[in-house]
């Protein structure tokens, strides 16, 4: 009986050769498409963790809680705003606080953000040099490996950074007197990092023309990791 079933259905194909070769490319392409749903799904899952490195609390300038997220933590959106040091520092001084990383925002490189930050930046992403080393005064950069290998940036190049956050660096008034150096160039790390410059906090200072005082205003959000 069994074999007589196994017949009849294979007689029932060949006879619709055409409806039942449409029946399995539809049944193969919708489980080709789930799997790459789920694919996708996963990836930008882990990248998106990568992205956000386990920090529990942002910290910013009043505004959007939604921008002040994408602008600190994703580099895709404009920065609410300022804070003052002073405030800054007590947030990273408070002993509640296992990690605290600074951030100064608001500039760029040919469509690349220039960060402002400490090397707690660097230990928070688990980042790992493939050339050079860290900054280690103002004016010193270290480039994330995806803008390395979109602009060719080398150790010891130099450039002049912009204010704002255009892909055109024509479109924006640049900080002529305060060139940056490359120092060091990021291995790949699957995350936002690829994608930054990173450089000190004073180096963001300088480039507009500010000094180190207890009145200054922290170029942005401080970033804390409980």
């Amino acid at each position: 009986m069994k074999r007589y079933k196994l017949k009849l259905i294979w007689a029932n194909i060949v006879a619709r050769q055409l409806p039942t070769a449409l029946t399995i490319a539809t049944l193969a392409a919708a489980v080709s498409l789930i799997s790459i749903m789920i694919q996708f799904s996963n990836h930008t899952s882990e990248r998106l963790s990568r992205d956000l490195a386990g920090v529990d609390l942002v910290v910013g300038a009043k505004g959007s809680p939604l921008q002040l997220i994408l602008s600190s933590l994703l580099h895709i959106d404009i920065p609410t705003g300022n804070i003052p040091l002073s405030e800054a520092q007590t947030i990273m001084h408070d002993p509640l606080s296992k990690t605290a990383v600074p951030l100064a925002l608001g500039d760029s490189f040919r469509g690349f953000r220039i960060v402002g930050t400490n090397t707690d930046f660097l230990d928070l992403y688990h980042t790992t040099l493939e050339k050079g080393g860290v900054w280690t005064k103002p004016q010193q950069v270290v480039v994330g490996a995806e803008v390395s290998r979109q602009l060719n940036m080398q150790i010891g190049q130099k450039f002049v950074g912009a204010h704002g956050l255009s892909y055109s660096d024509a479109d924006l008034a640049t900080h002529d007197h305060a060139a940056y150096e490359v120092v060091g160039v990021l291995g790949p790390q699957a995350s936002i990092v690829d994608r930054l410059i990173l450089t000190s906090i004073d180096s963001v200072w300088h480039a507009h023309d500010e000094q180190v005082s207890d009145d200054t205003e922290h170029s942005h959000e401080t970033v804390n990791n409980h």
